[in-house]
């Protein structure tokens, strides 16, 4: 009888190790600084006010190089150091590939650490946390290095 306790305890530790395990394997860490370059633009028509922020690996400033994240803040004002919350208003993508649809953000935030209001600073930056519905995440630092005049 004393045999068969320790025989169930023992399975009872190796299941718990391995649900820890396995756990820990579904968690996907957070990509980060994996876009730390930046173009800025302005949304207009249906899509605006507010801005388009494309985040890319490299520093591009043609149209639709991929992969990229995609940034719409129609949040207005737009602050510095004020956390912008990803959800009904602001929206984000995730675009791996010209093959591949993007995938919409669930949840996050974006905060400007500076924001080049008309030539008044000399740079915008700041940084990201983007959660997707795969339990996966895209954060970092960002500086923008393309912006395109709002007309």
């Amino acid at each position: 009888m004393r045999t068969d306790w320790i025989v169930a305890a023992a399975l009872a530790c190796l299941m718990g190790i391995v649900l820890s395990v396995s756990a820990r394997e579904t968690q996907r860490p957070a990509s980060t600084d994996a876009y730390p370059h930046g173009a800025l633009s302005c949304l207009q028509g249906d899509g605006g006010p507010g801005l388009r922020l494309r985040l890319r690996p490299s520093r591009r400033c043609e149209g639709n190089a991929y992969p990229h994240l995609e940034i719409d803040v129609r949040e207005l004002p737009i602050t510095v150091h004020k956390s912008i919350i990803i959800g009904p208003e602001n929206w984000a993508f995730r675009c791996p590939s010209l093959k591949e649809s993007c995938e919409q953000s669930t949840s996050g935030e974006i905060v400007f650490n500076h924001l080049d209001k008309a030539g008044k600073d000399d740079r915008t930056d700041g940084s990201y946390e983007l959660r997707f519905r795969d339990g996966t995440s895209e954060k970092g630092q960002f500086t923008v290095d393309c912006e395109e005049p709002c007309g």
